[in-house]
């Protein structure tokens, strides 16, 4: 069970995806005509999460990521992608998004440039085999949390490099 777009309950079950809307205390089984209002082309999601900005987020193994902005109730622009195969998503630092492929390669995307501001191969690196059941939480000291089904290692914790701001790009290197 996760928050979704407009203070919804999204719960997977064995049969697929259900939405639950506490304000009207019903949930909605057949959920493709909300999918498609937010610009998401099917109900094979794996995996619906929020970022820091409001927005969220669809993983589609095979298809990719897709977003949604209930502020402006439209569908995002696609985003710079790896690969399609995303297994896994989680909230990043300053509305930021942290997405893994099977392929084992971490990216944060910025939504809002529309582009790869960190790319990590270091999980690729470890275990070299494709796994479409990564899962990922980023945790409040802004490390990322790896879990591989399936795997011998199970999990792994990454710590990121610092976000830089603006200020520090501009006086990287100069002396005073």
């Amino acid at each position: 069970m996760v928050a979704g777009p407009d203070k919804t309950l999204w719960v997977q079950t064995p049969n697929g995806w259900n939405r639950y809307d506490p304000r009207s205390e019903t949930f909605t089984a057949r959920i493709r005509p909300h999918l498609a209002a937010m610009g998401v082309p099917d109900d094979n999601f794996t995996v619906l999460c929020g970022d820091g900005a409001g927005r969220f987020w669809f993983a589609i193994p095979g298809k990719g990521l897709f977003g949604y902005d209930p502020a402006s109730k439209k569908p995002l622009a696609p985003m710079p992608l790896y690969s399609p195969n995303v297994a896994g998503i989680a909230p990043g630092p300053s509305g930021s998004v942290w997405v893994i492929y099977a392929e084992g390669v971490l990216d944060r995307i910025d939504p809002s440039a529309r582009r790869v501001v960190h790319r990590s191969e270091a999980i690729r690196d470890v275990e070299p085999q494709s796994n479409p059941a990564y899962r990922l939480f980023s945790d409040a000291d802004g490390d990322v949390w790896i879990y591989a089904f399936g795997t011998a290692r199970g999990g792994a914790c990454y710590h990121p490099p610092p976000v830089s701001s603006p200020c520090s790009a501009k006086t990287r290197g100069k002396q005073g």
